[in-house]
């Protein structure tokens, strides 16, 4: 009879504690477990998850260790080092977080990994400690992320785009192409709606025209949270000539609005053609650093949540009620919203003539 493995007490162990004892038990796993196949094939993951968690896959690759035991807090400091900031490292760990705490639920995919021939007594001391394990490594002490609160943010770091800055970009890729017919399209559903990105690259044909009480109207079918949500096109809805435009010169009657455009090649011709399937999370953001606007003499690329906040402001700017963009933009408080208007912002808080200006005090001291 194989030998059980020893019992260690793993709630004395640090998470990144990677000794002999992790490869005792690991020899016991299936070899050919794949960090890909565990982590990312999951019928009901959603598309943005998946991508995640691939992100993650393939950093481990290079990693010593167990990707189901992983040192999150060496992977969130990769994150920051690559320049994301602290919200999106958050959200990056607490998927990971999840999927892992969710494995270790799973007791019947645990013991199918064990191919060595043992006692189901010898199998649970087995699965009893990698659970354990994956919950140390995993507990939100050991990956904090730490996100400050900031009252006020200089001009240069969110940008309020102006209808005349707005137009300068909606014109900037082009409707020749048919990748710049895409970007058009993007831009112009992301300015006139508030959609988030990964909303924006999540949306199918479908969506893009239901009704809210006999309006057109766009639906967000899974947004932050789970939640959804219809946005009113209202007279904003010249932006879906510019979608449509994309899915007639794409071919696309189904499936994804906005897709990877990619070169082919013919026996005579090189040609153009989009791809089936979603684009990635970041796919606005990478777009738009193609299309830098100029900001104080300065070349700036606006990111995909300034035209979160020129939709905002626009919108406030037109008339329409704080409790209306709310909900058309998602936002659970509305002081979120309010920060996305910046209705806070220098012009409005330059205080009024609170106190009578003293005009014979100031000539006397020659002011």
């Amino acid at each position: 009879m194989t030998t059980a493995p020893r019992i260690l007490l793993t709630q004395q162990l640090p998470a990144d504690d990677h000794t002999s004892s992790l490869a005792e038990y690991r020899g016991y796993l299936n070899p050919r477990l794949s960090a890909e196949e565990m982590l990312t094939n999951s019928p009901n993951m959603q598309q943005n998850d998946r991508y995640v968690l691939q992100q993650y896959v393939n950093w481990s690759r290079f990693q010593p260790g167990f990707f189901l035991v992983p040192d999150l807090s060496k992977y969130r400091d990769f994150l920051f080092d690559t320049g994301l900031r602290p919200a999106t490292v958050s959200i990056h760990v607490t998927t990971i977080r999840k999927r892992l705490e969710a494995i270790a639920r799973d007791r019947d995919l645990l013991y199918s990994l064990i191919v060595q021939p043992m006692t189901l007594l010898e199998k649970k001391a087995v699965i009893d400690e990698l659970v354990e394990r994956i919950r140390n490594a995993v507990h939100p002490d050991a990956t904090r992320v730490r996100i400050g609160v900031i009252q006020d943010v200089p001009d240069n770091e969110h940008q309020r785009l102006t209808k005349d800055q707005a137009d300068e970009l909606l014109r900037a890729p082009g409707v020749v192409t048919l990748l710049g017919l895409r970007d058009t399209a993007a831009i112009a559903l992301a300015l006139c709606t508030g959609i988030r990105e990964r909303e924006l690259v999540n949306l199918t044909v479908a969506d893009l025209r239901q009704q809210l009480d006999g309006e057109l109207a766009l639906h967000v079918r899974n947004g932050k949270g789970g939640k959804t949500r219809m946005i009113p096109y209202g007279e904003l809805v010249w932006c879906l000539q510019f979608v449509d435009a994309w899915l007639r010169s794409a071919n696309i009657q189904l499936g994804a609005v906005f897709r990877r455009v990619f070169w082919y090649a013919t026996e005579k011709h090189h040609k153009v053609r989009a791809e089936t399937g979603h684009m990635h999370p970041g796919f606005l953001n990478d777009m738009l650093t193609r299309y830098p606007l100029v900001f104080d003499n300065k070349k700036v690329c606006v990111e995909a949540h300034d035209l979160r906040r020129t939709y905002a402001r626009r919108c406030y700017e037109a008339g329409m009620d704080e409790l209306r963009i709310q909900r058309n933009m998602g936002h659970v408080n509305l002081q979120v919203t309010r920060r996305y208007i910046g209705d806070l912002d220098g012009k409005l808080r330059r205080p009024p003539a609170a106190y009578a200006q003293p005009a014979d005090l100031l000539a006397a001291v020659g002011a």
